[in-house]
Formats: structure tokens, sequence, C-alpha cells
């Protein structure tokens, strides 16, 4: 890798930065399902968010204006200040979700569940934030793409630490690790490595709330970023990139990839639009 140097955030190693960004989102979209990737990237199409987004970003919201607070307080918001936030943000978003039949009030309460363990167990007080919400942008010498993502917290310590909402146990093995959320942190310490310096990006943890019938929580260390995992991940990217370039061309046709645990109706909200162009069947 050639001299990284920062100008305005941005991580240059050329003097020319490519138009087009992708960003975990996108890519654990296209590596999920190509097709509903072509409808948002390169159609435009927007559907509206599902009770699980919904849930995901209430639980972010709550969270994240209990740490930005704390920034300057150094205290942490009440468990009911923090609830009293998530009900704010949970009738702000109610309106604009697609219900499919669940109930808004047990999604609700749901996520009121998850913040009262996260609480409760005492996480929050251990956390001491340096920022929020912190956005990178990162170039590769030469690669027609730069990588955009945002950390949800920094600590003082330099961890980065990432929030989940599941349904499921995570896997604490870090090779059967959810492969989309790896690549996410992986994102974050390439940048703050290489933007604050060559020691920076070593700790980073995820902390997954999982919704079973107790809501626990479970916290996952990631080794240090090594030589090798940045070249698996520009390695990883730019084929996907090259990918998405012949689908932007119309030089390649998508892949629904039907047989994907999210493709049903309840999960997807192109999948009306995706049997009208490729027939077949959506499970509810």
């Amino acid at each position: 890798m050639s001299e990284i140097k920062n100008k305005n955030g941005i991580i240059l190693t050329d003097k020319t930065v490519p138009d087009i960004h992708l960003s975990p989102s996108q890519m654990n979209m296209y590596s999920r399902c190509q097709q509903a990737w072509y409808y948002r990237y390169i159609l435009g199409m927007k559907t509206p968010p599902t009770k699980h987004l919904t849930a995901g970003s209430v639980y972010d919201d709550a969270l994240t204006n209990n740490f930005q607070q704390k920034i300057k307080s150094k205290v942490d918001l009440t468990e009911q200040e923090i609830l009293d936030i998530a009900d704010t943000s949970f009738s702000i978003r109610e309106e604009e979700t697609e219900w499919y039949g669940d109930s808004p009030a047990e999604t609700k309460d749901t996520v009121i569940s998850l913040l009262k363990e996260y609480v409760e167990t005492g996480i929050s007080e251990k956390i001491q934030p340096a920022v929020t919400q912190k956005l990178y942008d990162v170039h590769f010498e030469g690669m027609g793409w730069t990588i955009k993502g945002i950390s949800d917290i920094e600590e003082v310590n330099g961890r980065i630490i990432d929030n989940k909402t599941t349904g499921v146990t995570p896997n604490k093995d870090i090779n059967k690790l959810d492969q989309g959320h790896k690549l996410q942190m992986d994102i974050y310490a390439i940048a703050k490595k290489y933007s604050e310096g060559i020691t920076e990006g070593n700790l980073r943890r995820l902390d997954y709330a999982v919704k079973l019938e107790k809501p626990r929580i479970v916290q996952i260390e990631l080794p240090p970023l090594t030589p090798e995992d940045v070249k698996y991940f520009q390695k990883k990217v730019s084929a996907q990139f090259q990918q998405m370039e012949l689908l932007r061309n119309d030089q390649m046709k998508p892949d629904t990839n039907r047989s994907h645990f999210m493709c049903s109706q309840r999960m997807c909200g192109y999948w009306t639009r995706c049997i009208k162009d490729n027939g077949g069947t959506v499970k509810p």
C-alpha cells in the first residue's frame, strides 16, 4: 500500500477519488441477493423498512443518544431516559414501517426488553465513548471504488464497538462469525488504522442483543487486524466490484438467490417485482 494521506477525512492513496462508493450494507445486500442489490442501487428503488430494520434502528437510536451525551457528561442516562428515547424513536418510525400483519406493539416490547438487558447488565457503564457514528471514507490506490462506513461507538482507548440485534445466538467462533459483520468491522479497523496510526484499529467488538425468549447480550471480541486481512479485504471487494460493474452495464443477469433465509415476503420489499421479473414464487 502506498503512503496514506488524510484530506478532509478521506484516506487517499492517489490523486483521483472515484465517484462510486460502496458501503457495508450495500455489500452485504449484494452477497445476500444480487437482484435486491440491483433494484436498490441500480434502479434506485426504495422499500419501507421491515419490523427487523425498525427494531434495529430504534435500538441504535437509544444507545447512540446515550453515548453522545456521555462523551461530555461522563455518565449514562438513566434506564428510563434511554427507554423514553426508544419510545419516541419507535413512534416516528412506526408509520413508515411495513408490518405485514405483525404487531408493532410486540416489536416495540422486544426492543424495550433488549435495552433493559443492555443497561441492567452494566455494559453501558463500562463504555467510555470518544465518538459515535463516525464516518470513514477509504480509497485504495488504483481501485475504482471507495468504501464508506459509519462505526457505532469508538472508545477513548480506541476500541471500535458495533451494536447488532438478532434473533439467533451468534457463533463466537471467529471463523463462523457472520461474514457481513466481520467485513463491516474490517472496514472500520482498516480505516482507523491507516488514518490515525499503525497501532489503531486493533481493538474491536461486536455487541449482539439477542431476541430470544429471555433477551441476552453476547459480546464477541475480534482479533487485531493483520496485513493478510487487509489484502483479503481488498481482493474480496475488488472481485465483488467487478461483478457489480457487469450488472451495472447490463453484461450480467442478477442472481435472485431464492434459497436465502431473507428471501421472503416478510423480509424483502422487492418480492412482487422479483416475481414479475423472474417468475417463480417467494415464500411468505
